[in-house]
């Protein structure tokens, strides 16, 4: 792509549930005013993984979205206060909040759809 920006990229990723599926869509952009500093120039990279996952949480209706994302880690990474948590805010499944861990989440639709967790173009 010519023009101002030489990084910029945009991708397209359809995924298909089942052989009849008419696919969902997912599109990824990525270009260094919206990437983190730490990921500038992986911007095709970036853009790629961002359609995958995009379309991947259309098709099995995760209404999640990455951190990434949502723009935290955009500015530069601030020292955190260590924090322990209490012993009367732990719960079973891991998570503070009572709910499951995304990753515990993950791993049953990986499961229920019978999906093989290896074939990634990333773990952003």
């Amino acid at each position: 792509m010519r023009g101002h920006c030489l990084n910029r990229w945009v991708f397209k990723a359809t995924v298909y549930k089942d052989p009849d599926s008419n696919g969902f869509v997912g599109y990824g952009d990525a270009d260094p005013t919206n990437l983190p500093p730490l990921v500038r120039g992986a911007e095709l990279r970036t853009a790629e993984t961002r359609a995958a996952n995009r379309a991947l949480r259309k098709a099995y209706g995760i209404g999640l979205c990455s951190v990434e994302e949502l723009g935290w880690l955009s500015g530069s990474p601030t020292p955190r206060k260590e924090h322990k948590p209490s012993e009367t805010t732990h719960r079973p499944n891991g998570s503070n909040n009572g709910q499951p861990r995304l990753r515990d989440k993950i791993r049953l639709l990986i499961r229920e759809y019978n999906l093989n967790p290896t074939l990634q173009g990333s773990s952003a």
